[in-house]
């Protein structure tokens, strides 16, 4: 029995540690602001999907313009915040050649539009 309780304490103690840790994780990335930057980001792909399905569906010229304007925005705010994570977390991303940041960043920034595709998908089959 006893070699029963100190498995399960030292698993509890695992637990613990692992559970200690991702908190400290986390309280680390919103005191830098992580946190709201990635609900603005959810924010900025979410209605930029819904304008996009509003347009497929009404053909409205203008609020197409409006999700390609939100769109490029989108793009080009993922772009620039993997170059600034880039130079906050890599110890010298000077040292990098410059072309790996450039293709490593836009493939980051990329995944907004496959985001904003497949929630305009969504959107558009509940907006039928």
């Amino acid at each position: 029995m006893l070699c029963v309780r100190k498995i399960m304490k030292d698993d509890r103690d695992w637990f613990d540690k692992g559970f200690d840790k991702t908190a400290e994780s986390f309280r680390y990335f919103i005191k830098k602001g992580f946190a709201k930057a990635w609900f603005q980001w959810v924010e900025w792909v979410m209605l930029t999907a819904a304008m996009w399905a509003v347009a497929e569906k009404t053909g409205s010229v203008l609020v197409r313009v409006i999700a390609i304007l939100s769109a490029a925005i989108v793009f080009f705010k993922a772009w620039h915040t993997m170059e600034q994570l880039a130079d906050t977390l890599l110890p010298s991303p000077s040292t990098l050649p410059k072309w790996l940041v450039v293709v490593l960043s836009m493939l980051v920034a990329l995944i907004p539009f496959f985001v904003i595709h497949f929630l305009a998908e969504v959107f558009g089959t509940i907006i039928a």
